[in-house]
């Protein structure tokens, strides 16, 4: 296969990508990005460069319980509050040129009947072959407010390595784990006049060993499997789809009012299936990607902390085949860290991206990110060395190298081949090619390729300068889209410029606070 002549290209290959399903009580903060929204965009970009159509979708977690929580405590109606932040969602990805074929929004009519139904008619598939339990278990309810405590509203430890929680999981380890099950569990809120209530929920029978195959078969990475091997060991064979809510896809057979349908439970193969209608949509086929023999490589981007819920949707959509099935690759990336701590929007330790674009291009934070892409261990964001890292590699080295290629076309470019060049563009790409195996996407190897392009080479003639700029447009593009196809030359690019700029220090807000950080442009 050559990615350069077309004529030796493998048979063309639709993809549904499918990047996350951001719970909408924040703005998009840096970490958002550097997640399953930038790997799935990179992913993207390639494969439509090697003639593939790919399609990017995903979705606000609208029922999150975080939703409601942040509602209450600004005095705002949960659905005020998911519209509200979906948008800036929505404005913060567009900011950085991740712009999705369809971004489902449970609450929009557009959306909203059919995500109800694939909740009733997948419900109603999973029963049918005996595979759904109701069990009893204690949660905590407040005298005083009327509330059962799950999800955002129960704080307390996580039972694998004690470290303090809010909610069902653990953003350290990965765990998942029961309302009964959380150490020394306490009120989120001010919920007081608490007891222990006994509830029925429904809750999806596994089978371990059909679950252990499906996972070997995605090559899910060895940290992953044990977190669900411990998840298993402490839970049981089981996966909740239900839980006690005010907010949420309503279930009218609940024993215990009010419940509500799990959005890590029966949402997430709702979610999935709603998304694999919307393939059928934007490619014109009218068939749902994850429908059994549809020939779409379908893959999941998802973040380290929704491990069990998303392996465990893997066996879930098994059992629906052959209406939809489960996607062919799960890919999981672990945590962006800011200044060494985790970015959170409920703490507002964040960067958020609107703000860092309005003061630099988006092209060099894409750059960055996709360098420092948190693809198999945690990484750091630090303000001072993103700047260092964008003046060095891409404003003095690659863009001065593109200035000078430019120069060299003279009245215009040759497009005669430059054999040594052709050559190395070649092995670049396959190079990045195969740094965006779904089964291990790789993105700080994108940019290593991207890196690894000649520098430091007098460029004299046309030809050179014509085959310098296509090999760097090329190994740019899924990452630095703008500085890839600049309109009016290299020099039209914000990227051109260093950061922060003319010698101003400017100061970087995080979460609200200014950073203890102040920067002024390095020495040009």
């Amino acid at each position: 296969m050559s990615l350069l002549d077309p004529t030796r290209r493998a048979a063309r290959t639709d993809y549904h990508l499918v990047g996350g399903m951001p719970t909408p009580n924040g703005p998009t903060h840096l970490g958002h990005v550097a997640g399953p929204f930038l790997r799935m965009d990179v992913l993207a970009r390639f494969q439509r460069l090697c003639g593939n159509r790919a399609f990017l979708v995903s979705g606000s977690d609208a029922y999150e319980s975080h939703v409601c929580l942040t509602a209450e405590l600004s005095g705002a109606h949960p659905r005020r509050v998911a519209s509200r932040y979906l948008s800036e969602i929505e404005d913060g990805l567009r900011a950085v040129d991740i712009v999705h074929d369809s971004f489902v929004d449970p609450l929009h009519p557009r959306w909203a009947g059919r995500y109800r139904l694939w909740h009733h008619r997948l419900l109603g598939r999973l029963r049918a072959q005996g595979c759904v339990v109701r069990r009893r278990e204690r949660v905590l309810f407040s005298r005083q407010t009327g509330r059962h405590l799950t999800g955002g509203f129960l704080a307390g430890s996580c039972p694998e390595c004690r470290l303090p929680v809010v909610g069902s999981s653990c953003e350290e380890c990965g765990m998942w784990f029961s309302p009964q099950t959380t150490v020394e569990p306490h009120p989120n809120l001010s919920d007081g006049d608490l007891e222990w209530r006994e509830v029925a929920n429904l809750f999806l029978r596994l089978d371990v060993d059909a679950l252990r195959r499906l996972l070997a078969e995605r090559e899910l990475a060895a940290a992953g499997r044990r977190v669900l091997e411990r998840y298993l060991e402490r839970e049981g064979p089981y996966w909740r789809l239900t839980q006690q809510a005010v907010w949420g896809l309503p279930y009218r057979g609940g024993e215990t009012r009010p419940t509500v349908f799990w959005t890590y439970g029966l949402g997430i193969l709702a979610f999935a299936a709603l998304c694999g209608e919307e393939y059928g949509t934007l490619s014109g086929r009218g068939r749902n990607a994850l429908a059994a023999g549809s020939g779409v490589t379908t893959v999941s981007a998802q973040g380290f902390d929704s491990i069990v819920p998303d392996a465990l949707a893997v066996f879930g959509l098994q059992l629906l085949r052959p209406e939809v099935g489960p996607y062919d690759h799960l890919t999981l990336n672990r945590f962006l860290l800011l200044d060494g701590r985790k970015f959170s929007t409920s703490r507002r330790h964040a960067l958020w991206t609107r703000d860092l674009v309005r003061a630099v291009d988006s092209d060099l934070v894409r750059y960055y990110l996709a360098r420092v892409s948190p693809d198999e261990r945690e990484m750091d964001f630090r303000v001072e060395d993103f700047a260092s890292a964008v003046n060095r590699d891409v404003v003095l080295r690659l863009q001065r190298q593109a200035l000078a290629a430019w120069a060299a076309l003279g009245s215009g470019p040759s497009t005669a081949r430059d054999g040594a060049l052709a050559r190395r563009l070649e092995g670049l790409l396959e190079r990045q090619q195969a740094a965006l195996d779904p089964r291990r996407l790789r993105l700080s190897e994108v940019t290593a390729a991207l890196d690894a392009w000649p520098d430091g080479e007098a460029i004299q003639d046309a030809v050179r300068g014509y085959w310098w700029l296509k090999g760097a447009a090329l190994l740019a593009w899924s990452v630095m889209p703008r500085w890839a196809l600049p309109s009016g030359g290299p020099s039209a690019t914000r990227a051109s410029q260093p950061w922060p700029r003319s010698g101003r220090r400017r100061r970087l807000h995080v979460g609200g606070r200014c950073s203890a950080s102040t920067l002024s442009t390095p020495a040009v």
